[in-house]
């Protein structure tokens, strides 16, 4: 018997098949439509792993990464050639970073991080980051390809915490404030804000055992540890049976403290100490001397006037030195509190009274315009120093002494309510950061 082949026999077993599964698929009742395509779900891709930033903005894996100290007499040069980076290059990323951070600045013990990668069987420095301290810090992108984005300069984030701290006075505020436990680093920068509040009302020098204060200052944080005073808000200083106020208050572009009247803590030093012709010579870290013919600093400003010119003392003050030195002539040195000192050089004579120890009002005459010491011409070479140091008394730009205005007198004493019972000590300050309710119940030398 012959037997009989269906080609299409195949075929239609599969429509069939087909059906079938359709129909288990949306159910025996539902009507099949054979126009209806076939919708395939299919898994969504995982989402991209998010790339971590270490604390520099930069990305550590992949790299070899190594964190050490620049060591002694160590220089950029060396810390780079020693990663492998060609002298050339080195040269080029210098250069780039003239405007952003002196290289030939960097300091031994200062914290280096370098993070390199591996190229035929070489590590080589991809980045270098070299901390100027614990919160600025400087990148350098060693693959960069314009010179504006191979180095730039990088800043932590920090945290402002609001303390309290008072004390009384056993020998000076400096030992008081490290009786306190406060932290190393902020003992002098406390100590000098606090000497700058009060600079016209108490004299730091002679601060007498007894003396008490109490001030609320904002310490910036990095990494959760001190790292500078940013700023006293307010401060109560007891001196010789006084009680003295501040409250830091901004009037206008740059803040100024003023008492619980609104009276500014201030007094405004005279810009000159004569009626001048002429300023013949300013302050200088170089100027050519006429007399010693070389090179030298000129840390004073000359006011040439004619001889006998009378000379002013700037400010109320001390004296401490009046008498005649060869380089110096007839001068007078006068201390105004513990924050500013002047001078008066090259004088023809010292008025009569001024001696060491003498009382001063500012605009007393304390001598004469001459030419005594190493001077060409009549004139007065007037020296200026904060904190000890010499420096232009034009850069030096104190507010003068004022009150608030009548129209910000309202939101002064609002600010002056508030901060008053701190400074009293009769309530603890209000600390705006999120251990604020653990540090009010913490004695004060622990708020740090």
């Amino acid at each position: 018997m012959r037997s009989i082949k269906y080609p299409g026999i195949a075929a239609v077993v599969g429509v069939f098949l087909l059906a079938a599964t359709l129909l288990l698929i949306r159910g025996k009742d539902a009507p099949f439509e054979a126009s209806e395509a076939v919708s395939v779900t299919r898994e969504a891709p995982p989402p991209p792993v998010e790339t971590e930033l270490d604390e520099y903005g930069l990305v550590s894996d992949g790299y070899d990464v190594i964190d050490r100290s620049v060591r002694r007499n160590e220089t950029f040069g060396e810390i780079l050639t020693g990663h492998n980076i060609p002298y050339e290059k080195v040269l080029t990323i210098a250069s780039s970073a003239r405007n952003i951070f002196d290289v030939r600045r960097i300091q031994a013990g200062k914290s280096l991080r370098v993070y390199s990668d591996s190229l035929a069987g070489t590590y080589q420095a991809r980045y270098v980051v070299y901390e100027q301290d614990k919160l600025n810090y400087v990148v350098f992108d060693l693959a960069a390809d314009s010179e504006s984005s191979a180095v730039y300069a990088g800043k932590r984030e920090g945290e402002i915490r609001r303390r309290q701290l008072s004390g009384r006075i056993e020998s000076s505020l400096y030992r008081t404030l490290e009786a306190k436990q406060v932290p190393p680093n902020l003992v002098p920068p406390l100590a000098l804000a606090l000497a700058e509040v009060f600079a016209w009302q108490v004299d730091f020098f002679r601060i007498l055992e007894g003396d008490d204060f109490n001030v609320i200052y904002e310490v910036l944080h990095v990494d959760g540890e001190p790292f500078r005073v940013e700023r006293i808000i307010a401060a109560r200083f007891g001196h010789r049976n006084t009680d003295y106020f501040g409250f830091r208050f901004e009037e206008g572009e740059r803040p100024d403290f003023f008492d619980e009247s609104g009276n500014s803590l201030r007094r405004e030093l005279l810009k000159a100490p004569i009626r001048y012709d002429r300023i013949s010579s300013r302050y200088s870290r170089r100027r050519f001397h006429p007399i010693q013919k070389t090179y030298k600093a000129h840390l004073g400003t000359d006011y040439a006037a004619a001889p006998g010119t009378p000379i002013y003392s700037v400010g109320d003050g001390v004296v401490l030195e009046a008498q005649f030195k060869r380089y110096n002539g007839n001068y007078v040195k006068i201390r105004h509190n513990s924050v500013y000192t002047t001078g008066y050089l090259h004088m023809s004579r010292i008025a009569s009274g001024i001696r060491p120890g003498t009382r001063v009002k500012q605009g007393d005459v304390i001598g004469y315009v001459g030419s005594t010491g190493l001077a060409t011409g009549p004139h007065v070479c007037y020296r200026y120093w904060k904190h000890g140091t010499q420096i232009d008394p034009y850069t030096d730009t104190l507010p003068p002494a004022s009150a608030v205005a009548s129209e910000l007198m309202d939101r002064f004493i609002v600010v002056r309510d508030e901060m008053m019972p701190q400074v009293l000590g009769v309530v603890p300050p209000y600390i705006a950061n999120s251990d604020a309710t653990e540090d009010q119940n913490l004695p004060d030398e622990a708020l740090m």
